[in-house]
């Protein structure tokens, strides 16, 4: 936030400092300069509103996520209250940000481009904010429809169960473990109809009894007239007719007797063997009834499991699909919840909504002052920028010049240095050689002359002489030899 002074020095123009400045969360909510709107107050009104519609929303968006959290989570309320808080001030946050990303263009349409990608995210975040508001308010019907689509679910359920080839050998065992316990207690009729003769005997009766029903009715139809010759009363059709139902007539009773004969036999033959039965009907039981018991266990499991889950489908998805299912059947109910889903939708579009359709007119004060500001700035920020980089230049150019001296002098200083030193050890090295050729010059003259004087005889050369020569020339004596 630029403040008064440092607008002085930034753009080079006198700014006077307005005092006091607005403050509130309603200001800062929506997101407008201080400084700037103390210069022109007529437009805190407007901002201290857009600032409410911002809140508004956040209030909303905090309110959603209480009943979204309390519909999918069952959460206590020292969870939801929290997380709640801080859902809305998220929301708070990015609308914020919303109005204050949104700024004007010099053309309409312009606007519209900047502020379109905007609004798409405002509607998103509308749609996820006011589903667990609609949710809420329909909650009765979504409840009723939840009930009618478990009990739905449950039909199904039980019909899959029952056709599942894992548990269809249940009622089979159910009734073998019925019989079982009833030849085991010695309860149950023999069944006569295992011995092969009463078997063969009942199919048979079974049979002629069929052909006796249809040869009745055949004679009865012919004796009203409604079939047959159409003749109506005794006549020799149905005299006919009727001598062949009374042969069949006859048949059966035969039958009938030979039947029960058959099933005396069969009974006199299977008590003869219940005790054996028993014995083994009593063997037989324990399987079966752990066969029983354990696909029981089973399928009780399965149910238990369906059941809690089925209990537990109350969540936002469900509810999402019990109100599909509601505003499908229900065109009434649809327009409800379509309008009251665009009026919370609307609501948490409004502050990016106002932005835009403020854009659309003349620039407001506010924006004018904030508009020549920022000018000012980018202006003076170039024109900084440009001076930074002309005194980096320049600041560049003279160190490398310093520097490009200095070298310079160093490399004189030393070649001074090494040309000094140079002449010093020629000097030395002339004044020693120079010694060395005079040593050996005056060596080499002394040797000549030695050479050339001859040695002296003891006896001519006396004492007295050669010292008075000595004192007389000053020249050392002239022996043969000499030693430095």
């Amino acid at each position: 936030m630029t403040t008064a002074p440092e607008l002085t020095q930034v753009t080079g123009t006198s700014v006077p400092d307005v005092s006091p400045r607005p403050t509130g969360v309603m200001i800062w909510l929506s997101g407008v300069d201080p400084v700037t709107l103390a210069r022109c107050p007529s437009e805190t009104r407007r901002f201290a509103a857009v600032g409410g519609v911002v809140l508004t929303t956040a209030g909303m968006a905090a309110l959603s996520a209480i009943f979204a959290l309390r519909m999918a989570l069952h959460a206590s309320w020292v969870v939801i209250v929290p997380i709640a808080a801080l859902w809305g001030l998220a929301i708070m946050n990015l609308d914020r940000w919303l109005i204050v990303a949104t700024r004007r263009r010099e053309r309409w349409y312009q606007n519209l481009t900047t502020v379109l990608p905007r609004v798409l995210l405002a509607l998103i975040i509308g749609a996820v904010v006011s589903t667990p508001l609609v949710l809420s308010v329909f909650n009765a019907e979504i409840e009723a429809e939840l009930n009618r689509l478990r009990q739905a679910e449950s039909i199904r359920y039980e019909k899959a169960l029952a056709n599942d080839p894992r548990f269809s050998a249940i009622p089979g065992l159910q009734a073998e473990i019925a019989r079982l316990e009833a030849v085991a207690d010695g309860s149950a009729a023999p069944d006569l109809e295992t011995d092969p003769t009463v078997r063969r005997l009942a199919a048979e009766y079974t049979e002629v009894d069929k052909q006796y029903q249809r040869a009745q009715a055949d004679a009865a139809c012919e004796l009203d007239g409604s079939c047959g010759s159409g003749s109506r009363g005794a006549g020799p059709s149905y005299r006919q007719k009727q001598a062949a139902a009374d042969e069949l007539r006859a048949r059966l009773d035969e039958l009938r007797a030979q039947l029960d004969v058959a099933r005396a036999q069969a009974s006199n033959r299977l008590g003869a063997s219940a005790a054996a039965s028993r014995a083994t009907a009593q063997a037989e039981l324990p399987d079966r009834r752990a066969a029983l018991e354990r696909l029981n266990r089973l399928k009780r499991a399965e149910q238990d499991q369906y059941a809690a889950d089925l209990a537990n489908s109350d969540g936002l998805l469900a509810r999402l699909g019990a109100l599909s299912n509601l505003t499908s059947r229900a065109p009434t109910l649809r327009t409800a919840y379509l309008l009251l889903l665009l009026f919370i939708t609307t609501i948490e579009v409004l502050p990016v909504l106002v932005t835009f359709l403020t854009s659309l007119g003349r620039p407001t004060l506010y924006e004018q002052i904030l508009a020549d500001v920022e000018t000012h700035h980018r202006d003076a920020t170039k024109e900084a920028l440009a001076h930074r980089r002309r005194a980096a230049r320049r600041e560049l150019q003279v160190r490398t010049d310093i520097e490009k001296e200095t070298v310079q002098g160093l490399v004189e200083r030393r070649m001074a240095a090494e040309r000094e030193v140079y002449e010093q050890h020629t000097e030395t090295w002339r004044h020693k050689e120079l010694s060395r050729i005079e040593a050996q010059a005056a060596l080499g003259a002394r040797s000549e002359a030695a050479r050339r004087t001859p040695w002296p005889a003891p006896e001519r050369a006396g004492g007295a002489r050669s010292a008075r020569s000595t004192e007389d020339t000053g020249e050392p004596p002239r022996w043969g030899y000499h030693v430095d």
